[in-house]
């Protein structure tokens, strides 16, 4: 599988079917729509998909923000972003997003999650939860922001 960036078209790597712009100003990361094929119900092939990608494990306490940028309406005439935090790697919430895995994946996300443009971590719990806020908050400037309780 041969995939360009989703955000800037420059040349992205791939490991297992996750795929990261090899640009540092950019810094996107995707799924190939193809691993929903799999059977990612099954908590082994779930893990073997994050092995193969290369996602490593979290600590504990460790919590990260995230912004995966959503695919337009229509009707909207600006882009828009799904802003949330977690306390897996931004990765694997973004694939547990997609798949909606264990009914846990914003509606948002599931339909028009294109790309993930930027996370921020590891920190604690409760800096997780300010950031989150205020990172929403502060992209309303330039996205219709879904997200960021």
């Amino acid at each position: 599988m041969k995939n360009k960036c989703r955000v800037c078209k420059g040349e992205t790597s791939q490991k297992g079917f996750l795929f990261k712009c090899v640009n540092k100003e950019c810094g996107a990361v995707f799924w190939h729509r193809k691993i929903l094929s799999e059977n990612l119900e099954d908590d082994s092939v779930f893990k073997k998909q994050l092995s193969l990608a290369e996602i490593p494990p979290t600590k504990n306490k460790d919590h990260f923000v995230y912004v995966i940028q959503l695919s337009r309406k229509e009707n909207e005439v600006e882009d828009s972003v799904y802003v949330g935090r977690t306390w897996r790697h931004p990765y694997e919430r973004y694939l547990w997003h997609l798949f909606n895995k264990d009914s846990q994946g914003s509606s948002h996300v599931i339909k028009r999650g294109k790309v993930m443009i930027d996370y921020e971590g590891p920190m604690s719990k409760q800096k997780a939860i300010a950031r989150e806020k205020s990172l929403a908050y502060a992209l309303e400037d330039k996205y219709l922001v879904k997200g960021g309780h």
